[in-house]
């Protein structure tokens, strides 16, 4: 079956609380000038990556047909997102399961699908390390709200050339600016003719005239503020308002903008608005009420909060609106030689919504028309991929260009007039009738649904891919038209031209049935509530889970895929090597990256686990191996090969694994690097030397009892050093494994203390091995990762909370000339 998509999210409302505390700590934190001279908080782990316990349900009451598949995502799946994890959920049993994401992703998409043949999307916030989530029942609408709102704090008060206060008359001009911390009651006046300035409020100011906002003006309302104002005249250019969040503006009568419009907090506008002659994107994170109409002329609206006139909101030519969040028109809304994009929800209360003048709209979100009509005119353009819903009308008029790849919905007549209509794996329900006349070319593809209680064909309809259903419950008539392809018409009053037989029009696989006895079967869905028939499902290796839903379709001991740290990129961990010594904090002495592919059963219980491992730098001369230990008992496993072995120092069971543990099963990955690739001391650490291409490694092992448990990705990766089994390099205050040597514990710099759980840390909390959720950019030889990567030291003695994503390539985090790249 053709599956339908519903795409939905939560409301996340992501406030940067940081921008004002980052300075407090930098005036606080005296500047380190390299690694070992950083004061850190004495329980920072180093992490630079978050473990998040899921725990993802299904709910009782709803069509989840056995088992379904939930699959995890760094980003949306249909824009490029990485796939992390995947498993199966049903309604008896939840999907749980620990994944480690990097630290600074503030949400995670859920992707569910469905044996009925669904799919959802639901955009969750990551609040901490754990994270609880319980689909809705798929017979309920769904849709895609993306509210990635952020909610900007603003500037303070603390650039202030004069702060106002009490009451007066106050002339602003020398581009200077004057703010008002506490109350002010009066009037101001920009000079325009004397290079503007701002006007700034933190506190609450009141001002009882029309102030004209001319060039290089601005208003700014910021950190709380509040300002009531009569009118705001904006005009000419470099000039604007910008309302911040918890921050509000009050304009008793209309507004007509220049230059730059921003809210972020509450702003109330009482008379009618134009939006106009806007130098970038008008952008309302916030919430934006207007006592009367909108137009935008030639003006873009970016809407991620709330947004409602009381009148018509009117987009003329070469306007745009792309909403996230809410609209609402108190009256008709009309798009002329505009465009519009919902992924949110848009609401007209009392009229009718028009797409005029070859206009075009994208519906992601939930279009409802509460008291009208829908209607495409004059060559308009719809895309719907959420639901559409008019309490009266749906009209395609006059060369129509419509694609309906989810849900329309009217209280009266759906007709179509003219144009090109297509539904795709779509649904259209009419309460009253659906008439379908000369000038419409309407085909019907994949699974679509359009159902009334009657329905007149006054023109040829067609059908393709599986099979489409038209639902008639009290009357279909046509007189000599066909319907051609893949369709079932279900009705039991079927009127045709009077002498010719059922055959002669309905051909090309065309059938028609008796209600309550159809052949199709389309799930209730997001997208087509009413559905049809009865289910069919394929397991062919009989181990619960759907063909279609599983990784391996003819193996009854493996069904889904999950991967560390995602489907397409590797992760990568970096030593000092000098342990029980402290090092230069170049973190090149041993670099490798990896990846694990996460093999689980229909019971999410884990089959098979494959690494890749490569060699990226060893900025050493010292001939250590790379293992990886894993919490897993060695009789749970049947083998493990791979690797590449070198060095003469390791013992191995039969199996393939290190022998010599009980309670884990350690993995040599790779042993004696300077053997494996002999030549310089420093590998790819040096620019002035050749770079060396090293081979990616593969490890695989297959377990003879599946396990539920079996630890978090990428485990607990260590080095040992220079052919010295025992002498063992992990990560901050992860475990050694059987063999380590314990006479180096508490030696020089190493402050490690095994009968309290703390290993491999300096008396200051420094480690020797960070690991990155991504293929690092490292320094080159002798250069401190302080030095390299300049947020480094504040993520560091912020315990963390700051600069998270350090390691990345944005503006201003890193020294470039200090990063080693391949010549």
């Amino acid at each position: 079956m053709k599956k339908q998509v519903i795409l939905l999210s939560l409301v996340l409302i992501v406030i940067s609380l940081f921008s004002g505390c980052r300075k407090d700590h930098e005036q606080i934190q005296k500047k380190a000038e390299k690694t070992s001279e950083l004061q850190v908080p004495t329980d920072f782990k180093w992490k630079t990556t978050l473990d998040v316990g899921l725990k993802i349900s299904l709910p009782v009451n709803g069509f989840f047909p056995l088992t379904s598949k939930l699959s995890i995502y760094q980003g949306n799946p249909f824009s490029g997102g990485l796939l992390i994890a995947s498993g199966s959920v049903s309604k008896e049993s939840s999907f749980e399961q620990i994944v480690r994401i990097p630290a600074y992703l503030n949400s995670l998409f859920l992707y569910l699908e469905t044996t009925a043949g669904t799919q959802q999307i639901v955009e969750v916030p990551v609040l901490g390390n754990q994270l609880s989530y319980t689909f809705e029942s798929s017979e309920v609408k769904q849709l895609f709200k993306s509210l990635n709102a952020v909610q900007e704090v603003g500037p303070e008060c603390n650039d202030c050339d004069q702060v106002i206060s009490g009451s007066g008359n106050y002339n602003i001009g020398n581009g200077k600016t004057y703010c008002v911390q506490d109350n002010f009651t009066g009037t101001i006046t920009f000079q325009t003719w004397n290079g503007g300035g701002t006007l700034k409020i933190c506190g609450t100011a009141n001002i009882s005239q029309n102030i004209s906002l001319g060039t290089n003006s601005w208003i700014i309302v910021t950190q709380g503020g509040s300002l009531n104002i009569n009118g705001i005249q904006m005009w000419g250019s470099g000039n604007g308002v910008k309302v911040y969040a918890n921050s509000s503006l009050q304009i008793s009568g209309g507004l007509s903008t220049t230059g730059t419009f921003v809210n972020h907090g509450t702003m109330t506008i009482g008379g009618f608005t134009t939006f106009q002659l806007l130098s970038t994107p008008f952008v309302n994170t916030g919430v934006l009420s207007v006592g009367s109409g909108v137009n935008l002329n030639n003006a873009t609206l970016l809407n991620s909060g709330t947004f409602s006139a009381a009148g018509v909101i009117k987009l003329n030519t070469g306007s745009s609106i792309t909403n996230d969040g809410t609209i609402t028109a108190g009256d008709q809304s009309e798009l002329n030689g505009s465009s519009m994009v919902n992924n949110g929800s848009f609401i007209i209360t009392n009229s009718r919504f028009n797409i005029n003048g070859g206009s075009t709209f994208t519906n992601n979100g939930d279009m409802d028309v509460r008291a009208g009509s829908f209607n495409v005119n004059s060559s308009g353009s719809v895309v719907n991929n959420g639901s559409i819903n008019a309490a009266s009308q749906i009209k395609f008029n006059a060369g129509s260009n419509v694609t309906n790849n989810c849900m329309m919905t009217c209280g009266g007549l759906a007709e179509f007039n003219s144009g090109n209509i297509v539904f795709q794996s779509g649904y259209l329900r009419s309460n009253d009738r659906i008439q379908i006349n000369g000038g419409a070319n309407t085909i019907l593809k994949d699974g679509s649904m359009i159902s009334a209680p009657k329905y007149f064909l006054y023109t040829n309809i067609s059908g393709q891919g599986s099979t489409n259903t038209i639902k008639a419950e009290t009357e279909f008539t046509m007189s000599s038209q066909t319907v051609s392809g893949p369709i079932e018409l279900s009705t039991n009053n079927l009127n045709i031209l009077s002498g010719t037989p059922v055959s002669q029009h309905f051909i090309n696989g065309a059938t028609v049935v008796a209600i309550g006895a159809e052949q199709n079967f389309l799930a209730i869905t997001a997208c087509n509530p009413e559905g049809l028939g009865s289910i069919s499902v394929t397991d062919m290796d009989g181990d619960g889970v759907p063909d279609e839903l599983d990784a391996f379709p003819n193996d009854p001991d493996r069904a889904f895929r999950s991967w560390y740290p995602n489907e397409n990129n590797f992760s990568t961990i970096a030593f000092e090597d000098l342990w029980p010594g402290m090092g230069d904090f170049d973190f090149n002495d041993m670099v490798v990256i990896m990846q694990y592919e996460i093999v689980t059963n229909a019971d999410n219980e884990l089959v098979d686990l494959n690494g890749k491992f490569r060699l990226m730098a060893a900025g050493a001369s010292l001939n250590n191996g790379f293992a990886v230990a894993i919490d897993i008992a060695p009789d749970h496993v049947a083998s493990v090969s791979g690797g590449a072995i070198a060095g003469s120092i390791i013992n191995f069971d039969a199996k393939g694994f290190e022998a010599g543990h009980t309670n884990q099963t350690v993995w040599i990955v790779m042993d004696a690097i300077n053997d494996l690739y002999p030549g310089p001391d420093f590998l790819n650490t040096v620019p002035e030397l050749a770079y060396v291409e090293t081979d990616t490694i593969s490890v695989s092992m297959t377990l003879s009892t599946p396990q539920a448990n079996y630890g978090i990705a990428p485990f607990n990766p260590f080095i040992f050093v220079n052919q010295e089994r025992g002498k063992e390099i992990h990560l901050l205050d992860f475990p050694p494994t059987a063999l380590v040597d314990p006479v180096y514990f508490g030696m020089w710099e190493d402050n490690s203390t095994p009968q309290t759980g703390k290993y491999y840390k300096t008396d200051s909390n420094l480690p020797w091995a960070i690991e990155i959720p991504v293929n690092f950019d490292y320094p080159i030889e002798k250069v401190d990762i302080l030095q390299t990567h300049l947020k480094f030291a504040e993520w560091a003695t912020s315990g963390g909370t700051l600069f998270p994503d350090w390691y990345l390539n944005l503006t201003g985090y890193r020294n470039q000339g200090n990063v080693y790249v391949k010549p």
